[in-house]
């Protein structure tokens, strides 16, 4: 008996061992638990608090319906500035047209000057010849400057 007893002690003190480690782990996971139960509330607590100053931003911002309008108006001004640059390259080109048309034109008045210096020169040596040549010449003389005046009124017409 007392051999059964001291086997039953035995198995008993096993148990006991068993149940203390057991009791040790758990109290040992239960602190880790509070542990993190703890750090989880401090956590929830700074969102709550993140929210609350979100929300305060939130409603200190302007409101959607004016961002909208503000959006439309910057791309209207957009579209107003894209017309006014294509505008300005236009006027650009236009401008770099007139201005190789005006020396165009300068150089062709030049040369018909020059034509006409020419031809006066001629017409004044032919007058000088005799007295018919001076007639016919005078005749040439109006009639070259009637020509040319001619051409210059159907050039600016």
């Amino acid at each position: 008996r007392e051999a059964a007893a001291n086997r039953r002690c035995v198995v008993l003190e096993q148990e006991l061992r068993a149940k203390a480690r057991t009791t040790r782990e758990l109290q040992r996971q239960v602190c880790e638990l509070e542990d993190v139960s703890q750090r989880l509330e401090q956590e929830l607590q700074t969102e709550r608090q993140g929210r609350v100053g979100l929300q305060a931003q939130i409603s200190a911002m302007v409101p959607r319906d004016e961002v909208d309008q503000k959006l439309k108006e910057l791309e209207q001004l957009s579209f107003e500035v894209d017309q006014s640059r294509l505008a300005l390259q236009q006027y650009k080109d236009m401008a770099r047209v007139c201005a190789s048309q005006a020396e165009n034109y300068e150089q062709l008045v030049k040369r018909r000057q020059k034509e006409v210096r020419t031809l006066e020169d001629a017409v004044k040596t032919l007058q000088a010849t005799s007295e018919v040549n001076n007639n016919i010449g005078k005749l040439q003389y109006r009639l070259l400057l009637s020509q040319w005046e001619c051409g210059n009124a159907q050039r600016l017409l």
